[in-house]
């Protein structure tokens, strides 16, 4: 009992002053990445790589045709958190799973 009454008058006396004393530690090692100007990034996504494709006016039906049928669909990548798979693969673990199926996300 001691040691939490201890605690809330710490707390109550703000051990640390303001949040934005507590954060300035942060802000002190921080720095901003930076990747085009303003202007271009107001000008949104679509401006740097295009439209969509849509295909039969469907965003979705693209996204199959991309995931399942490019020239790439089938070719073997790696991860960030090292799994190896495919572009198929992976949209039919996302969409159509077979609970039967081994997936390489699964372990």
């Amino acid at each position: 009992a001691d040691e939490v009454a201890h605690g809330l008058t710490g707390l109550r006396e703000q051990l640390v002053p303001t949040a934005q004393a507590y954060s300035a530690k942060f802000v002190a090692t921080s720095y901003e990445m930076t990747f085009a100007s303003t202007k271009e990034f107001f000008g949104g996504l679509e401006a740097l790589i295009g439209s969509p494709l849509m295909l039969n006016g469907s965003v979705l039906s693209s996204m199959d045709h991309e995931h399942l049928h490019s020239a790439d669909s089938h070719s073997e990548f790696t991860s960030s958190n090292n799994i190896t798979t495919t572009s198929a693969v992976e949209w039919e673990f996302v969409v159509t799973p077979e609970s039967n199926k081994s997936y390489p996300q699964c372990g």
